[in-house]
C-alpha cells in the first residue's frame, strides 16, 4: 500500500533550497519594486490617457503637459497614492482662487490656470493638481493631496484662511467630480 522513499541529506539539502529560493521569488513579486530613478512608463502614459471625451482646451492642456512632463518628469515626482486625473473635470478658473495658498500668485484675473482633480480609488478626489501657465510650453505646478489637506486643517498653528481656501477647493472639486455632499472630517472652527 505505502512505499516509503529514501532521501539522502544531499537532496533534502537541495529540497530546501529549492524551497528557499522559490520563497524568495515569491515573495519579490508581491512588492512593486522600481529602482531609484527607474521611470514608471506605465504610470505617465495612464496619467495623460483620457477614459472620457474631453474638450480640446482640455487637450491642448494634456498636450502642454505631456510635452512639460517629457523635459522635467513631474508625473514621477508624485505621490505614489495621489491617483490618475479625472480630464474631463479639468477646469480653468477665471480668478484666482486662493492667494493665500499663491495657487495662482498675484493675478485676480487669469485665464491660464488649470486645476485637476486626481482620483486614486474612481470615487472621491485624493489629490488637486493646480497651476499657472508660465509661458507657451511651462506650467507652474503646485498639488496637494488629502493628506496636505488634513495636515493643514488639523495642525495646533493652522492659517485658518489657508485651510479654508484649500478645503474649500477639495470639496468644490468633490463635489464636481463626483456629486458627493457627503463631507466629512471638516474641523470645527
Amino acid at each position: 500500500m505505502y512505499q516509503r522513499i529514501y532521501v539522502s541529506a544531499n537532496q533534502k539539502k537541495l529540497l530546501l533550497l529549492s524551497i528557499i529560493i522559490l520563497g524568495i521569488l515569491y515573495s519579490c513579486k508581491k512588492f512593486d519594486i522600481t529602482l531609484p530613478g527607474t521611470p514608471d512608463i506605465k504610470l505617465q502614459e495612464d496619467f495623460f490617457k483620457t477614459k472620457e471625451p474631453v474638450s480640446k482646451e482640455a487637450l491642448g492642456v494634456i498636450q502642454l503637459l505631456k510635452q512639460q512632463n517629457e523635459r522635467n518628469a513631474f508625473v514621477t515626482q508624485l505621490p505614489r497614492n495621489c491617483g490618475l486625473p479625472v480630464w474631463s473635470k479639468l477646469i480653468f478658473p477665471k480668478i484666482s482662487i486662493t492667494q493665500s495658498l499663491s495657487f495662482f500668485g498675484d493675478s485676480s484675473e487669469n485665464t491660464n490656470n488649470i486645476i485637476v482633480p486626481l482620483t486614486a480609488s474612481g470615487n472621491n478626489i485624493s489629490t488637486i493638481i493646480t497651476g499657472k501657465k508660465i509661458n507657451d510650453s511651462t506650467y507652474q505646478l503646485y498639488w496637494f493631496t488629502v493628506d496636505d489637506l488634513y495636515n493643514l486643517c488639523h495642525a495646533p498653528n493652522k492659517n485658518i484662511k489657508q485651510a479654508e481656501s484649500l478645503l474649500g477647493l477639495f470639496l468644490s472639486m468633490e463635489s464636481a467630480t463626483f456629486g458627493r455632499t457627503d463631507f466629512y472630517h471638516i474641523p470645527k472652527d
